[in-house]
């Protein structure tokens, strides 16, 4: 991490799999969400995401250059087949323009569906700043072909609204209760695979909602992030490591460590409900699962 970091590289997490040390700590840009035709590893980016790292999505096929054939046939998975879509300015479509995109997490991941996401007019990637309240959130979804399957929003780790998909381009504005900062990201999630392909999915990066004074704080996901971390004792009795690389790497397991600390202090210190968020019930919704907080989103008027 640490070397692609100084050759000006971003890096991400493979497969789901991602660095926790170096999420925390901003080292790690993303995470391949998308990968062999079906989504991997969204309870852990979640999680990270819910203590507080800023951590975008990124895509791939895993077919290695041609040389695994066989996942053609087993994944349906062609190079290209999972895209990360960025969002750059106009005109600056270079590799550096590329880099600065997914290191900001302005990206979408998709196999094929065209995902857009604003919440205050914020796109992924951004910051959506204001008091505790309401947060206007729209969703826009563009198929190749008609379908169904359902489009989510996800808040703080929550499914917290659904609703099946009719036709090839849906539009939803929303009503989104907020009384603490967090974030926000919209899945999509088709029902059947398309010909000579896999199920359609989309996941749009984190919005990031921020609200001064009422940080956002989930213990429970702090228990799995902390789970995640390394064991000092193994880092020191690595025998794959240079003295230098473990020194690195203590180093940053307990920077990391201490952030997870001071964040949970904060969280405690500023809201001492800060995993109760308090949302006014409004017009139900359908939902995927049933939520840990009873989170009910309206559609907004026109």
């Amino acid at each position: 991490v640490a070397a692609a970091r100084r050759e000006g590289g971003v890096v991400s997490g493979a497969l789901g799999h991602v660095y926790a040390e170096g999420a925390l700590l901003g080292e790690v840009a993303a995470s391949e969400v998308l990968v062999l035709g079906r989504f991997h590893g969204l309870e852990r980016w979640y999680d990270l995401l819910d203590v507080g790292a800023r951590l975008g999505a990124v895509a791939g096929t895993d077919t290695q250059g041609g040389a695994a054939p066989q996942l053609l046939v087993d994944y349906h998975a062609p190079p290209g087949a999972n895209r990360t879509c960025a969002r750059v300015a106009p005109g600056e479509r270079d590799r550096e323009a590329l880099l600065a995109a997914v290191a900001a997490g302005r990206t979408t991941v998709t196999s094929g569906p065209r995902l857009e996401l604003r919440v205050a007019g914020a796109a992924p990637g951004g910051e959506a700043r204001g008091s505790s309240g309401a947060a206007r959130v729209e969703l826009a979804l563009d198929l190749p072909s008609e379908g169904g399957g359902r489009l989510l929003l996800v808040h703080d780790g929550e499914e917290v609204w659904s609703a099946p998909v009719e036709g090839r381009g849906p539009r939803h504005a929303l009503e989104l209760p907020v009384r603490a900062s967090g974030w926000v990201a919209a899945r999509y999630e088709g029902a059947r695979r398309v010909p000579g392909g896999d199920v359609p999915l989309a996941h749009t990066s984190p919005v990031y909602l921020v609200v001064p004074g009422r940080p956002g704080w989930d213990p429970e996901a702090a228990a799995r992030v902390r789970a995640r971390l390394a064991e000092p004792e193994a880092i020191r009795t690595s025998g794959r490591s240079t003295a230098a690389e473990r020194a690195l790497a203590l180093a940053w397991n307990a920077r990391a460590r201490a952030l997870l600390d001071a964040r949970e202090r904060a969280a405690v210190e500023e809201t001492p409900r800060a995993r109760d968020r308090g949302h006014a019930p409004t017009e139900e919704m359908p939902r995927a699962r049933a939520p840990r907080r009873r989170e009910r989103i309206a559609e907004a008027r026109p």
